[in-house]
């Protein structure tokens, strides 16, 4: 069966185009028939092809930006927590090191022993050797001794020096100096009594820190 194309597809009429008339038309109203339907041509490529295209790439531009810019962010994070973690390992350190200079409470009455050594090495008498309360600060606690002894100055400032050379840290204060009675020896050397504070730190473990906030049960009374 041979198509009609006067009646057009599933009996749709189709407009007939007067291929005779337009032949018979001057060439400028050929040339603007042209020029329309390229613009329509045109303008249905820049409707239904380009325009979607078009908003399609911006918006794939806008995502690209947008993750460009999160991927910044990432890369500063990442820097700045490489940054971190290596103070923060520095700071361990240092802080390790530092404890080492803190003796533990099984350390300290070899370190009372080794002070009270030292000043029988550098020549003094002692008086009075007697360690104080400890003082609490946090995560370390402080070890006052009270020391009284009797020698020449030189001697003193000996055992001082030995003192400020041990491994664990010493300080030295509230230093006092007298003449002793009988003061001078036969070779005329004045013989001081001098009293100071050594002060020794140690390091408290956490079992041994004292919990804030939780108060002491009172005893019930007895009536």
């Amino acid at each position: 069966m041979a198509l009609d194309v006067k009646k057009g597809l599933g009996g749709v009429k189709l407009p007939v185009i007067p291929w005779g008339k337009l032949s018979k038309l001057s060439k400028a109203h050929k040339l603007l028939i042209a020029v329309a339907i390229l613009g329509a041509l045109w303008g249905c490529f820049v409707w239904f092809l380009y325009m979607p295209q078009t908003e399609k790439i911006t918006k794939m531009s806008g995502d690209l930006d947008a993750a460009k810019t999160k991927l910044a962010r990432l890369k500063n994070v990442e820097k700045n927590l490489r940054a971190f973690k290596k103070k923060y390992r520095d700071t361990e350190l240092k802080f390790k090191q530092a404890l080492k200079l803190l003796p533990d409470k099984h350390e300290i009455p070899a370190l009372l022993s080794s002070i009270s050594n030292l000043g029988a090495q550098s020549g003094l008498e002692f008086l009075l050797f007697q360690p104080q309360k400890e003082v609490n600060r946090n995560f370390y606690a402080e070890i006052p001794l009270k020391i009284e002894v009797t020698g020449p100055y030189h001697n003193v400032a000996t055992f001082f020096d030995k003192v400020s050379r041990l491994s664990r840290i010493v300080n030295i204060g509230d230093v006092k100096m007298t003449e002793a009675k009988a003061a001078k020896t036969k070779s005329d050397t004045v013989i001081l009594k001098t009293s100071c504070t050594a002060t020794t730190y140690k390091f408290i473990e956490a079992k041994e820190q004292p919990e804030k906030g939780k108060k002491r049960k009172r005893k019930p009374s007895k009536k």
